[in-house]
């Protein structure tokens, strides 16, 4: 059990989870092993099989108390014990009303999930589904200073939980709102030019933000996932966030980030 909300990993929902997890071991460069989506799965990634009426797409885990869960407001779902769904989802599924979900894990997948995946959320309502989550899973909100999407963070002390934002004028016929599951990689460029290759479809072309360089795709099922590599904490330490309290403070003086991938 962990005594605080905690970012544990993304979890995929799909027809063929198998197929689609060799498709991402091979496109982010990790080597194969014994079952497909093993490799990925030692950083705290699943995939699973999309049932009827159930989540699709990408989604983060969060790791919360159990004891928590029953209070937690939000339409809640328990997780199927008798299927590949219950392995690492052991609470169920905090569904929103803007139809996007959220599975609920009792213990951390791996050390410091954040540092390999992370989870945005686009809608055109940024500050309503912040204070939804916020409230939710017991966090705070954290405010990136003139952010060109609006981005703000649901935070848990000074960890990020997940991000919100607004992208809808960059991706167009998207849902209201919906998931995008991040990978960090080390050369963003030539992963983007082997998605293409393989099937994939740019939504963003590779951007800038104030704190990383990102990318925003569709993979050949037509789940949406992005690729990103965080800026050196020499370039993070200029940004300005607004906290918890309205104040603005030094981005690092606010929350603890990970560095880019070595």
């Amino acid at each position: 059990m962990t005594p605080r909300p905690e970012y544990g990993g993304l979890d995929l929902f799909c027809a063929a989870p198998a197929e689609t997890a060799v498709y991402y071991e091979w496109l982010l460069g990790h080597r194969a092993r014994s079952r497909p989506g093993e490799a990925l799965g030692a950083l705290g990634v699943r995939f699973h099989r999309a049932r009827d009426g159930g989540p699709t797409g990408w989604l983060p885990a969060l790791c919360v108390r159990p004891s928590s869960v029953p209070r937690i407001p939000g339409e809640y779902y328990a997780a199927p014990a008798d299927s590949d769904i219950a392995e690492g989802i052991e609470q169920g599924f905090l569904r929103g009303p803007d139809d996007t979900w959220i599975a609920l894990t009792d213990t951390p997948r791996v050390t410091n999930a954040i540092r390999y995946t992370n989870a945005d959320i686009s809608t055109e309502e940024v500050a309503a589904v912040v204070g939804r989550w916020s409230s939710a899973l017991g966090g705070h909100r954290v405010g990136m200073f003139e952010d060109p999407y609006d981005m703000e963070l649901v935070c848990a002390e000074d960890r990020v939980l997940l991000g919100v934002f607004r992208v809808h004028g960059e991706v167009p016929g998207m849902p209201r709102s919906f998931w995008i599951g991040y990978f960090e990689v080390r050369d963003l460029g030539t992963v983007v030019a082997r998605a293409v290759e393989s099937g994939s479809r740019v939504l963003m072309a590779p951007s800038r933000s104030p704190f990383n360089q990102f990318a925003v795709l569709t993979d050949p099922w037509g789940h949406v996932f992005g690729v990103s590599r965080i800026f050196d904490h020499s370039e993070l330490g200029g940004i300005t966030v607004v906290a918890a309290d309205g104040a603005h403070r030094p981005l690092l003086d606010v929350l603890e980030l990970p560095g880019p991938l070595d």
